[in-house]
Parts: C-alpha cells; sequence; structure tokens
C-alpha cells in the first residue's frame, strides 16, 4: 500500500510538508500516446520511484505493457523483496496516460 500511495502522487506535492522528493513522475505521462517510448518511461520512472522506498531490498521482474481494450492504460507488473524478508510480494497497476478529470 505504501509503494502504491508514492507511485500515485506526482513528485514534489510533499515539498510543504518536508518531503521534496516524494513521489512518482508517472503523472508527468498523462497525455502521451501509449507507445514503445512512453511504456519505456513508465518502467524507468517505475524503477526510479522504487529506488526511493527504502522498505524495497530487490526488484525481481518488472513488466509494462499495454491494457487489452484500453489504449489510454499501462499495465505495471512487479516482483520485489521487501528489505526484510526473502519473501516476494506482487504489485500490480495501471497507469493513466488520458487525463481523468
Amino acid at each position: 500500500q505504501a509503494l502504491l500511495i508514492r507511485f500515485n502522487t506526482p513528485i514534489g506535492d510533499l515539498a510543504g510538508l518536508g518531503h521534496p522528493d516524494y513521489g512518482s513522475r508517472l503523472h508527468d505521462l498523462i497525455g502521451r500516446p501509449n507507445d514503445e517510448t512512453t511504456r519505456n518511461l513508465v518502467r524507468l520512472f517505475t524503477l526510479e520511484t522504487l529506488r526511493q522506498e527504502p522498505r524495497v531490498g530487490q526488484v525481481h521482474h518488472l513488466a509494462v505493457e499495454r491494457v487489452a481494450g484500453r489504449p489510454d492504460q499501462v499495465l505495471v507488473s512487479i516482483k520485489l523483496s521487501p528489505i526484510q524478508s526473502q519473501t516476494p510480494v506482487n504489485l500490480v497497476f495501471t497507469v493513466n496516460l488520458e487525463d481523468t478529470l
């Protein structure tokens, strides 16, 4: 849950609370086409965000792919191990490329 909150918070939104680097850059991709370049940026921004999280020990797998029938969404699947655990955790979420407001 902590990772999902970090992914859904635009970087810099908590600067006023003393956390200028908290969040992710995934929101910067809104309005971009769902092409290979954008999906590579999703991958890069996801890895950047995972590196910020002190509870993440190792990322075993990261997949970024189109969502069937949803050209405005990218599916992110991550398999990682928390810092103090040998048991991997799976995390799956979508990145919306269309502004929903």
